[in-house]
């Protein structure tokens, strides 16, 4: 192989090498940065929002009341016919990350793989000043309650406690 071919086999493994190793090395954040982790999650609720539910959201307080409109949607199709259970910890997941990464906008905070106060798994929320919020619970509550437990009062509310 002439010195051309070389550089041209080179750029082409590179090419192909680069987008495994991106992705490898993101995978690998994922697993160690839960923060990280539940950003990349919201980032997809975003997108799934607009494809699946024809929805923007933009992380703003505003778009926490077309998420809770949507979550109508989801209540109205899950009293007719309940979801599994992955299938609603897949929304509570999605939708829960999203509203945190919204609080986020308004009152720094980091998230927590579980709760001392509550327990594992939980997925709080936590704020600088040491409060918790739990939106993967609020989203459960309001797709299996309906709209008595609307997900806007909380992301309104819950904040004030902070001051």
């Amino acid at each position: 192989m002439d010195r051309a071919g070389a550089i041209a086999l080179l750029i082409l493994l590179a090419a192909a090498i680069v987008p495994v190793l991106r992705t490898y090395l993101r995978n690998a954040r994922i697993r160690n940065d839960f923060d990280y982790a539940m950003q990349v999650v919201a980032k997809e609720a975003v997108k799934r929002a607009r494809t699946d539910y024809g929805v923007d959201l933009d992380y703003s307080p505003d778009s926490i009341e077309r998420l809770d409109a949507m979550l109508e949607t989801i209540h109205q199709a899950y009293s007719k016919n309940p979801l599994s259970e992955s299938e609603l910890i897949l929304h509570t997941l999605q939708w829960g990350a999203y509203i945190g990464e919204s609080l986020r906008k308004l009152h720094p905070g980091k998230w927590q793989r579980d709760s001392e106060k509550v327990g594992p798994g939980t997925m709080p929320f936590m704020y600088h000043s040491g409060e918790q919020a739990f939106p993967r619970s609020w989203v459960n509550k309001r797709i299996v309650d309906g709209p008595f437990d609307s997900v806007v009062s909380k992301f309104y509310v819950f904040p004030t406690r902070l001051t």
